[in-house]
């Protein structure tokens, strides 16, 4: 398994793009919930419509609305949820 340490550059064909994805910034998030989410799987989350398959009990829910508040309102973070 690879993993990526350090920066990752990129080359674009444009002049400029925006950064939407920083591939260095992942989070993991364990815990526990009470929603339709598989349990003991990797699960992406991207946006709140992603975080809502773990329901509204639990650690996760509380950890991932904490998260989505410190996001900027460009881009959200990337977290991996077990």
């Amino acid at each position: 398994m690879a993993f990526l340490h350090g920066i990752e550059h990129i080359d674009l064909e444009a002049d400029f793009a925006p950064v939407n994805t920083i591939f260095t910034a992942v989070i993991g998030l364990i815990g526990t919930s009470s929603g339709s989410a598989a349990h003991n799987e990797l699960t992406l989350c991207l946006s709140e419509k992603d975080d809502a398959k773990f329901g509204s009990l639990g650690t996760i829910p509380d950890a991932l609305k904490a998260i989505r508040l410190q996001a900027s309102k460009r881009d959200s973070a990337i977290v991996i949820v077990i």
